[in-house]
């Protein structure tokens, strides 16, 4: 599918009206970008971490969208839209556009050019939208430091740990540093970040520089926070 888009805004997504879900193609003013889907079913609000301006482009990834935003996005997507903020832009090489991953959009693949900035939002199953948004959130939990291998604060060995204070299914996990830095680009390569895996960083990932000492908390289900959480 090929197509010219020239609306005063992008749109980069691809609409299904049914629950059959389909892996594309799409081109974007001659360039393939690879997409999915995107359904009827529950849409996010747009979120935008990001500016081309910082970091060599625009990302847009799930896993900091998790940290910055927990308890509003899924941790599973079905499908993902992007769209610029302004009113106009020019066509732009993607080197990740998925929902389970996110979009990124790297300044040096665009030619000389930059990348626009981009706002995404996503498709979430039905079923976790019967979720409060909000849920509870856990404590801040800090098992591990970097000193040995890294830091790992994975949600198995947190219930280990902690195991009346998290909940064994989170819906959502935000990762700081110590101090309270959010765990966002440009720092350290993340080896682990999701809520049903939790968080790890790796010494030997790092290159010359090693894991900074992290710290992590959970948004779990509202009928678990009703009973545990406070």
């Amino acid at each position: 599918m090929s197509s010219e888009f020239l609306p005063t805004k992008y749109v980069y997504s691809f609409h299904l009206l049914y629950t059959v879900y389909i892996f594309v193609h799409i081109h974007f003013c001659g360039i393939t970008v690879p997409s999915v889907i995107f359904s009827s079913e529950c849409v996010t609000r747009w979120f935008d971490s990001d500016n081309p301006n910082k970091n060599g482009g625009d990302s847009e990834l799930l896993t900091v969208l998790l940290g910055m935003y927990p308890g509003e996005i899924c941790p599973n997507p079905l499908g993902i839209e992007a769209q610029t903020l302004s009113v106009l832009s020019n066509c732009n090489i993607f080197s990740i556009y998925n929902p389970t991953t996110g979009v990124s959009c790297l300044n040096g693949n665009q030619g000389g050019g930059v990348c626009a900035d981009y706002k995404v939002r996503l498709t979430c199953p039905e079923d976790w939208f019967g979720h409060s948004l909000l849920g509870c959130r856990t404590p801040w939990f800090d098992r591990d430091n970097p000193s040995g291998l890294g830091d790992y604060e994975t949600l198995s060995l947190l219930l280990i740990r902690y195991p009346l204070q998290v909940c064994a299914q989170p819906i959502a996990i935000e990762v700081t540093t110590i101090s309270g830095t959010p765990a966002l680009p440009p720092g350290n390569n993340f080896q682990v970040y999701n809520p049903t895996s939790g968080f790890s960083c790796v010494n030997a990932n790092q290159g010359r520089v090693r894991c900074v000492d992290y710290k992590v908390r959970f948004t779990c289900p509202e009928d678990w926070c009703s009973s545990e959480c406070t």
